[in-house]
């Protein structure tokens, strides 16, 4: 079953990322993931994650914030998979958020996209460290132009990282 769900996630990686989808239709900020490193998971071998915002509103952002989500334990089904690759508001995992594992992006002006880098050490990451497969993600926190700023996720976008010890 393992080998089954991973070439699954190895498919649809080979396709890229999952597409982003902002928290709800207002705000329009959008994320998009660039890249995500390793390409497998593997103790000692930290995380970065890079993208773009873009702010599609007309209005600006202001103290934007990239932050890496990932849940402690993998999807071990195709359809645990499958359920997330078709709902873009599925729980992606916990938002990491110790100092220096977060991108501060700054303000976003309307119409601007900015690129965006996270770095986590792997012992920061909270994982189990069990076998399968991890939604890996990404969730933008923003100020809005009246100083409203909601611990819920503006933007986010999720995308796939398997872990496995001795691949055959």
């Amino acid at each position: 079953i393992l080998v089954a769900l991973l070439l699954t996630v190895i498919a649809l990686i080979g396709a890229g990322p999952v597409p982003a989808t902002a928290a709800d239709d207002d705000p329009d900020l959008r994320v998009t993931i660039g890249t995500l490193e390793p390409t497998l998971l593997a103790p000692g071998r930290d995380v970065t994650m890079t993208g773009t915002i873009t702010n599609r509103d007309d209005h600006a952002w202001t103290a934007v914030q990239a932050y890496f989500v990932i849940p402690a334990s993998p999807f071990t089904t195709r359809r645990q998979v499958d359920q997330a690759v078709s709902d873009g508001e599925a729980y992606t995992g916990a938002r990491i958020i110790q100092a220096g594992t977060f991108d501060e992006v700054g303000d976003l002006a309307p119409g601007q996209t900015v690129p965006f880098r996270i770095d986590v050490p792997y012992d920061q990451l909270g994982i189990t460290g069990a076998e399968g497969v991890y939604p890996a993600g990404v969730q933008i926190l923003a100020t809005d132009e009246d100083g409203t700023r909601s611990p819920v996720a503006v933007a986010r976008a999720t995308t796939f990282i398997p872990l496995v010890s001795s691949p055959e």
